[in-house]
């Protein structure tokens, strides 16, 4: 079971500056999941939901989470603006 604290919002609220904060004033990991999906499919995000819209985009932020919290460790990950939208996938998590 993962020991990772998820961070929500909206998009534009503060997910990453205060969640990189938070996360080294308590000495944990901090992770911005839109940056991981970035850094892993190697394009920005207005060119993965150019090229695949936001359902491709979402397959690949499923994927990075669904990484992310099958690791056992404590750490802090701030969510992309969307991410919870959908009720099942905030069951999941939760």
């Amino acid at each position: 079971m993962s020991r990772t604290i998820l961070l929500d919002g909206p998009p534009g609220a503060g997910k990453s500056s205060a969640g990189r904060a938070a996360a080294a004033s308590v000495g944990v990991p901090f992770v911005d999941l839109d940056a991981l999906v970035v850094e892993r499919a190697g394009r920005s995000i207005v060119e993965i939901f150019e090229d695949g819209g936001e359902a491709a985009f979402r397959v690949l932020e499923r994927r990075a989470l669904d990484e992310l919290l099958a690791r056992d460790e404590v750490g802090l990950v701030a969510l992309g603006g969307g991410t919870l939208a959908d009720l099942e996938r905030r069951r999941e998590v939760m």
